[in-house]
């Protein structure tokens, strides 16, 4: 009743036939659990391996209960931009904190994915990171 009544059928849209057949079937047979479960476990491992592999004298964060994103903060005097460019010449690609937010909260942000990378390049992304962000730090 609430897919009918939310218009993507009224609207031009439509469910997609094979991807429902799929979701119908895993839920028919109790898979849908053990499969979620499995994913789960293969994120955690993912983010863990991350966080563990960050330099904590150069980046402050938070390890998030679920989601695919760790959110950075810079050391002071590192611009977002510049963090992002640098570490995009040591071939890793982190987001600008400020693609994700209507305000100034998120400039000494970078956003780091790591749902789609196994541990191992999770490890040498964060090594790279580590390098770049560090030698961008003024110094005093």
């Amino acid at each position: 009743q609430r897919i009918t009544g939310c218009g993507l059928l009224d609207s031009g849209g439509g469910v997609n036939h094979f991807a429902s057949m799929i979701v119908g079937e895993l839920l028919r047979t109790g898979r849908f659990r053990e499969i979620a479960a499995t994913a789960v476990a293969r994120y955690a491992a993912r983010r863990e391996a991350l966080a563990a592999a960050l330099d904590p004298s150069v980046f402050t964060f938070a390890v998030p209960d679920g989601g695919y994103f760790l959110w950075l903060g810079l050391p002071a005097g590192v611009a977002a931009a510049d963090a992002v460019a640098a570490a995009k010449a040591t071939g890793v690609l982190v987001a600008n904190g400020r693609n994700f937010c209507v305000d100034e909260t998120s400039e000494g942000f970078v956003r780091v994915s790591f749902s789609l990378l196994h541990e191992g390049l999770l490890v040498e992304g964060a090594r790279r990171l580590n390098a770049a962000v560090a030698a961008l730090r003024p110094t005093n």
